[in-house]
Order: structure tokens, then sequence, then C-alpha cells
């Protein structure tokens, strides 16, 4: 029998990639919910999706076997709370959110290594940058994705302007997210900065790369290490590249490995 695997926001050009999958022969791709609501809509209505997502699997006619997504927010998150409610295997939304926070991420990261960028929270009506934090450094909100009003500021002067281009926009991502923070039970930090504030971070210089891999349980396995290109002069990123020539050269592992 074959298993039904419901994909949020799934098109057509991710299907055809699943539909090479190996292993998927048992496997059976659903759509749930579309493309255009979940990605190029203009607003993100987490909870009416959330309905709409549980309608939709309640009154599907057969088995439920898997809920999965490859898109940014809201799907990344959408993930998690589908898969609670129907007994489903799947990163836990605290761990999920965890990540997705820009702020929490770094306290997290904080904990495990010694040298990171330095960082700290800015709120909407502030206009000096957290202490310790020095110029040049980016201004963008706790929660966004795709470049989306993050700003690489030199002054006060360019904070202020950063915020109020943010304050503008904010609230696209910022609410819906907000939505989700109030399922968590938070740390207190957390909690009282919210969604829809502001990290600030120190700017630093390197090369970018993405490290690719899956867990489970308490393995974890790394496939591969992606190299990630900006366009031409900008730092908004453009596209990756794998195998990637310009880690191969400095030691980072190219093929499959735990």
């Amino acid at each position: 029998m074959a298993r039904n695997i419901f994909v949020l926001g799934l098109d057509t050009s991710n299907l055809a990639e699943l539909q090479n999958v190996p292993g998927k022969a048992d496997c059976q791709f659903h759509p749930l919910l579309s493309f255009e609501e979940l990605v190029e809509g203009e607003e993100l209505p987490l909870a009416h999706f959330l309905d709409k997502a549980r309608d939709q699997l309640c009154a599907f006619d057969g088995p439920v076997d898997a809920i999965v997504g490859y898109w940014d927010f809201p799907v990344s998150s959408m993930v998690p709370i589908l898969c609670r409610h129907f007994g489903l295997r799947s990163a836990s939304l605290d761990a999920v959110v965890k990540c997705e926070h820009k702020y929490w991420s770094r306290l997290e990261q904080s904990k495990a290594i010694d040298e990171y960028p330095r960082f700290g929270l800015v709120r909407l009506d502030d206009e000096d940058p957290p202490e310790g934090v020095p110029y040049p450094m980016w201004v963008k909100p706790v929660k966004a994705f795709s470049s989306e009003l993050a700003f690489q500021v030199n002054s006060r002067d360019e904070i202020r302007d950063a915020l109020a281009s943010i304050r503008e926009g904010i609230d696209r991502i910022g609410k819906p997210f907000q939505y989700l923070l109030d399922q968590l039970d938070l740390p207190e930090e957390i909690a009282t900065a919210g969604g829809e504030v502001c990290l600030a971070e120190e700017s630093v210089s390197g090369q970018q790369v993405t490290v690719e891999g899956w867990s489970t349980e308490a393995e974890i396995h790394v496939y591969g290490v992606i190299d990630s290109y900006n366009y031409e002069n900008t730092s908004s990123f453009l596209r990756y590249q794998y195998p990637c020539p310009r880690t191969s050269r400095t030691g980072w592992p190219n093929a499959p490995a735990r």
C-alpha cells in the first residue's frame, strides 16, 4: 500500500524533484494548501492556514503517513504543529522556533561555541545599538527570511532609518510569528522580547557555506557542504552550489560523512 505524504505548498518543479528521490516507489505525494497562499501571499494568517490544513487532512480518504515541507516560514513552523496533531514524527515546535527566532538561536549558539559575532536586541523605538555591538552591524527582525528587512548600518542615523523601514513591514511575519511564540513555554528573556523586535549583530566576513544533513533520534548525519553565493557586490543571497569548489579547496568535506 502506498504511503501518503502531504507536502505543504507543493509546486510542480519540486514535485519533479521528489519523484526522483531514491526509494519513493511506494510514496504518493499530495499537495497540502497551495504554493500561492503559503509562499506568495501578502498576508500569512497562520491560524487560518492551520485550520484549513487540518480540515484537508481530516477529509482525506486514507491514512496520513507524513507531513513535510521545504519552504521557510510559515511552512517550516506549520509542519511540527500538524505532525503533533496527527501523531506523526517531526521535530518539536520548540526546537524549530528556537532555531527560527534569530535572537534565541544566537543565545543557544553562544552556549556551545566561544567565537561568534557580538549581538543584542533592538526595540523598534530604540535609536542606539545594544551595548558592546560595534559598527558595522546588521539590524534585522528576529524572524525574517530571504534578506527581508535586513539592513547593514554604520551609524546611529542609519539605525534610525533602518528601524523606520522595519516598523513599516515587520507585522507581515512578526504577528504570525508571535502567534507561534504564544503556543510555547518560553524562557523569560524570549517571552519578554516577543516576535516583533530586532536583532543587532556585528558584521563579519568570511566564506559562507551551508552544512546539509539529517537526524534521527540521537544520530546526526552530514551528507555535504554547499557553497553559498551572493549577488555580485552585495550581501544578498543568490544561490547554492554543490559540489562546492571553494569549500573543497579549504578542506571542507565534499562527500557524505557522519
